[in-house]
């Protein structure tokens, strides 16, 4: 200790270390506040004032590093009695007596009454006007604390308290401090105290500030931001209802003002305020507010200070329902009052045509009084549904009305729709909307029966879904509403319409399934017929299954479709007639199976009714000794792949189906007992185990490449299902899967069926990252030069593991790295590599997606980036150049990146399509060469990416781009004119206009050729190059200047 007192009073710097021993000893009770108050005494007591400086802020630093609950009461009390005399002392020991008080105050040990002491002391021996900020901080924070611990005492205090911390929060500027303020006055008005006739006083220190206009500097060292300040300021002023009769005027004030940020804060504020205010206080000024309110909402330019206006006014209408019933109707009087002032102002103007914002506004305000409370909801529907029924009943809109009548007719329609989305936020014991339900229904259904606006129909078909969900309805109604919703599917033919209608009949399905069975269903399904039905026209197939799917939003529906439907692909052939009608039971199917819920019964009933029996269909389908030839005829290993193939595109559709039920597919005995069977089928050929008899068929042997075709593809169904279900469902003998897949992917010659099995390989590969590093390393032994006519089949592979490997962030991702880059230089695969980046980078549907269940890292972008670009910056060097052309003079002309330089250029662009941009910034030393090297591309897609790329950097991180402004001016200049492209010659602009914000020596020298060069390119033939081309001209025009 006495080693600590002459390092610190011999101003050395090194004394952390030996107050925090100090403290550490006070802690463990080797050291008493006593012995540190006798072993600073002679300091303490010295007659010269800095020495008693250095003693206090010793003794106070010590105590700032102990724990809140360290000291006993005793030893506070004290330490208190010491720190106040401090304060009578010379004005220098106010600080390190502040700092120490505000340490003491906040332990949970120190006495009322010594709280007390410190609070007369501060109160009668500071001056808080005349401190420095951090100061009357400190002085702040100890109030607080006390406030905070000794509620009691302030209460006792009373109006000496208040009067005094008045004087103390009085004229404070400082932000930092204010924050502290707002929330001291907060917690003293929250006490309870009685702020007797100081109301006015508090509440004139406090209002001052407001509106807050506060505006922080950019290189400020304090994050307060002026919402900050904002929201403290409005909880204190809401925080009472003593401040009502002061707080209202001034709201009111603001809302007059010219400011439209004091308004939309004044409306903000008082909508918080009024919680607080009673009947006494807002009766007097109810007129003012409305007639306040009014203005603003009809005649504000600002949409911000309308929005805010009418929550206010919301806001308002809630609190007079909530006032309390002191006599009979007593409430009511005063709502009905209010609400009849409000409705006879609004609805006059309702009674003409919806034309001017003022008559808009009058119905924006009887919205806002609506949804304000239930009570005010039923007095506004009263008197607004009569009037709106009545317009629309002396309306008679159709095709050869005028546009003013069909718009007005048009707002109508909208307006009752939302009055009745408005009474669907309540529960009434009688809706409002129940007298005049029928009348509504009707204008509804004569919009849809006849010739008209698709805006308005599908205003009505919304209006229907809001009718149906206030369960207001009888049955007659709802099937009245079923019969019109399903006459207008029949006939309307706009998707937007089609669109409203699919989802009220879904809405419809999911609330009363019993009436969709009884008068939808039926006449739904009897449009296709059981005969011949794949003859039938497409589009009625198409409409028709469309509304099964839409309807399928209840399990009682969605078993009936699924039954219906399944049994037509049951009785469909995989042949040429069938094929259309094939898809769209397929689509039908998907869209079920999209909207299923994870986890739910629904699931489970999926599988087993959609998911087997397509999987049975086409494995049946696949086995037939005649089908495989007929249905993959034009697929042979001289012509390939071809588009015509028939089954190719069901195939597809039936993954698509497969893939969303497993998705949504949880551990549970149906994803065990899916998961075992596909296994046996696909490993073993257990196709008896779907019920199909293996008599006079072929075996199923999908992993076999020379067998047979059709099977080998229905190795996509795979990761539809074993790499789509939940990670916690067990794949039982994954690596003969992987074996298989490996040997499939790298001997079959038919494209759908590799690319299936290296998306499968990896899909697994990824499932199973931790046990799979041997067919890892089998991946990377494949020899592209030894895989003869294998090319493509080796590199999907890779591609696809690489893939797997970066999302899970596995140890062996930079081999596979290093491998898939290796291939760029290769003439024949090489592009196609490069383009694989694109693959490893960009979201997959079909496999490795979170919704999949893949093993997705954190930032595994950002990770793969890294890894690879010093493999494209390694490779990029390592080849040459090729000259494109030699001039007559023996020159080159341009200069073109060789083949595999080219490839590493294509690979970045599209990394850098996929990557945040803060991370070039980390690897610009790196890039650079390829970015300028890739603006000598004439690949359009490259140059948009590395322009990209650069006009961020020019623009966020000007300065690397300085030394090489030069250069980069040349070839944005050229790249303006790039006539093959037009978003090339568009960004190349950009970035000529950006540059002028590097530093203006640098850009001076280049300024004429700039402008010369941009002269050209004011002739371009599109008008939007023109615009950029002027627009970067100008900016350079202003360098210097």
């Amino acid at each position: 200790m006495d080693e600590l007192v002459k390092l610190f009073m011999n101003d050395l710097d090194d004394h952390d270390d030996e107050i925090l021993k100090a403290s550490l000893q006070v802690q463990e009770g080797k050291l008493t506040v006593l012995n540190l108050v006798e072993e600073l005494g002679p300091h303490l007591t010295n007659t010269d004032t800095e020495a008693r400086v250095k003693g206090c802020k010793l003794l106070t630093k010590i105590l700032e590093n102990l724990p809140d609950t360290c000291l006993s009461t005793k030893e506070l009390a004290t330490l208190v009695i010491f720190l106040c005399s401090r304060l009578q002392d010379h004005y220098t020991l106010q600080p390190p007596a502040l700092s120490g008080l505000v340490k003491l105050t906040a332990s949970t040990n120190l006495a009322e009454g010594e709280a007390k002491i410190v609070i007369n002391s501060i109160f009668k021996e500071v001056h808080v006007q005349s401190c420095l900020q951090a100061e009357r901080l400190n002085l702040y924070l100890l109030l607080t604390n006390i406030v905070s611990n000794h509620k009691s005492l302030i209460l006792s205090l009373g109006r000496n308290f208040l009067y005094n911390f008045i004087q103390a929060i009085d004229g404070e500027q400082d932000p930092r401090n204010l924050l502290v303020v707002f929330q001291l006055a907060y917690d003293v008005i929250s006490t309870g105290i009685d702020l007797l006739n100081l109301a006015e006083e508090l509440f004139d220190v406090i209002s001052c500030y407001f509106p807050i206009d506060f505006n922080p500097s950019s290189g400020g060292k304090f994050s307060i931001t002026n919402q900050d300040l904002v929201l403290g300021l409005r909880r204190v002023l809401s925080s009472t209802n003593a401040f009502a009769q002061f707080c209202i005027p001034l709201m009111l004030e603001k809302l007059d003002s010219d400011i439209e940020s004091a308004k939309v804060d004044a409306c903000l504020t008082f909508s918080e305020c009024l919680s607080q205010y009673k009947k006494i206080d807002l009766e007097p000024y109810l007129g003012a507010i409305w007639n306040t309110l009014k203005q603003e909402i009809t005649q504000s330019v600002s949409e911000e200070v309308e929005n805010s206006a009418l929550d206010l006014l919301t806001e308002l209408v809630r609190t007079l329902s909530l006032w309390p019933v002191l006599g009979q109707s007593y409430r009511m009087v005063d709502l009905n009052s209010f609400l009849n002032e409000v409705l006879e102002e609004c609805l006059t103007r309702l009674k003409e045509p919806i034309r001017d914002k003022l008559t808009w506004m009058s119905w924006r305000i009887i919205m806002a009084c609506a949804k304000a409370s239930k009570t005010a909801c039923d007095i506004v529907c009263k008197a607004v549904f009569p009037l709106l029924l009545e317009q629309v009943s002396e309306m008679s809109v159709d095709a050869s009305s005028t546009p003013l009548a069909k718009s007005n007719f048009a707002n109508i329609m909208d307006c009752i729709v939302k009055m009745a989305t408005v009474c669907s936020n309540f529960t009434f014991s009688y809706n409002p909307v129940l007298p005049h339900k029928d009348a509504i229904m009707k204008s509804f259904q004569d919009v849809l029966s006849k010739e008209g606006s698709v805006q308005v129909k599908c205003t009505a078909v919304a209006g229907l879904a809001v009718i149906l969900g206030l369960n207001i309805l009888s049955d007659e109604n709802l099937r009245n509403l079923a019969t019109v919703l399903l006459s207008s599917l029949m006939s309307q033919s706009d998707p937007k319409v089609r669109f409203e209608l699919l989802s009220a009949s879904g809405y419809l399905s999911s609330k009363h399934p019993k009436i969709v069975k009884a008068c939808m269903l039926p006449t739904i399904t009897k449009l296709i017929p059981e005969t011949e039905f794949w003859h039938h026209p497409k589009e009625i197939v198409r409409n028709t299954l469309e509304c099964l799917s839409a309807l399928s939003t209840h399990f009682d529906i969605l078993q009936d479709v699924v039954s219906y439907v399944v049994d037509f692909l049951f009785r469909c052939k995989i042949e040429q007639p069938y094929c259309c009608f094939l898809l769209e039971c397929l689509g039908c199917l998907e869209t079920i199976s999209k909207n299923s819920t994870a986890g739910d019964d629904h699931t489970d009933h999926l599988v087993i009714n959609i998911a087997l029996p397509l999987i049975k269909i086409c494995i049946k389908t696949s086995v037939q000794l005649t089908v495989p030839e007929l249905c993959c005829a034009s697929c042979t290993a001289v012509n390939g792949f071809s588009i015509d193939c028939i089954s190719l595109p069901i195939i597809k559709a039936v993954t698509a189906v497969l893939r969303n039920i497993f998705q949504n597919l949880r551990l549970g005995k149906t994803a065990k007992f899916i998961v075992k069977l596909l296994t046996d089928i696909y490993l073993n050929g257990n196709i008896a185990e779907l019920d199909i008899s293996e008599e006079k068929l072929l075996k199923f042997d999908p992993f076999n490449p020379k067998f047979a075709l059709l099977q080998s593809r229905m190795i996509c169904f795979l990761h539809a299902t074993l790499c789509a279900v939940d990670r916690s469902v067990t794949i039982p003998h994954i690596e003969d899967f992987q074996s298989k897949l490996l040997n499939l992917c790298l001997h079959s010659d038919d494209q759908p069926t590799y690319v299936a099995a290296a998306k499968t390989f990896a899909g697994l590969v990824n499932r199973a990252h931790k046990s799979s590093d041997k067919y890892m390393q089998d991946v990377l032994d494949c020899s592209v030069g030894k895989a003869k006519g294998k090319k493509l089949q080796v590199l999907t592979l890779l591609i696809w593991t690489t893939k797997a490997l970066a999302l899970c962030n596995h140890e062996m991702t930079k081999a596979f790295i290093q491998k898939l880059v290796g291939l760029f230089g290769d003439p024949d695969i090489g592009e196609t590599a490069a383009a694989g980046c694109d693959i490893i980078m960009r979201d997959s549907k079909e496999v490795l997606s979170p919704s999949s269940h893949a093993v997705v890292r954190l930032m595994y972008r950002q990770r793969f980036f890294l890894l690879i670009i010093p493999e494209l910056v390694a490779g990029f060097r390592s080849a040459k150049d090729t000259p494109m052309e030699i001039s007559q003079t023996g020159d080159l002309e341009q200069v073109l990146p060789s083949v595999k330089q080219a490839h590493c250029l294509t690979a970045l662009s599209h990394l850098l399509l996929h990557l945040p941009k803060q991370v070039l910034l980390q690897q610009f030393s790196h890039l650079t060469p390829l970015l300028v090297k890739a603006l000598h591309s004439d690949d359009a897609i490259l140059l948009q990416s590395v322009l990209s790329a650069l006009l961020y950097l020019i623009e966020d991180a000007a300065a690397p781009m300085e030394a090489h402004i030069d250069s980069l001016i040349n070839d944005f200049l050229r790249l303006s004119r790039f006539k093959p492209n037009l978003d090339v010659r568009l960004k190349a602009l950009k970035c000529i206009g950006a540059s002028t914000l590097l530093p203006t020596t640098i850009l001076l020298p280049i300024k004429k050729k700039v402008v010369q060069e941009l002269r050209y390119v004011l002739d371009d033939h599109k008008r939007d190059v023109r615009s950029e081309a002027a627009k970067a001209r100008s900016e350079w025009y202003l360098v210097g200047t």
